[in-house]
């Protein structure tokens, strides 16, 4: 969580757009986990909750959200922002 926490933190000030944000998610702090998921049995909901905060804080700048986390996970085809959805993400690679 450290790792990750560090790695968004020297992205957050980049004017990014939210399109770009969520690029960094995907490839610099998730790439983090996937070899976790295959080690660790499973990964507490507190656990699952906090690292949703971290990524969401960072997608919105530490502020409130602009568009609600359920339109956010969608695909970008269907009006969403293609934001990875943690639990689901964990459970593929399990």
């Amino acid at each position: 969580m450290q790792e990750i926490e560090k790695i968004l933190s020297t992205w957050l000030y980049r004017h990014l757009t939210p399109f770009g944000k969520i690029c960094v998610i995907k490839t610099l702090a998730l790439s983090k986990l996937s070899h976790l998921a295959l080690a660790l049995p499973t990964l507490s909901k507190q656990r699952l909750k906090h690292l949703k905060e971290i990524l969401f804080k960072f997608l919105w700048n530490n502020k409130s959200d602009k568009v609600s986390r359920k339109e956010a996970v969608k695909p970008v085809k269907q009006g969403g922002l293609g934001m990875v959805e943690i639990e689901s993400f964990w459970k593929a690679l399990k």
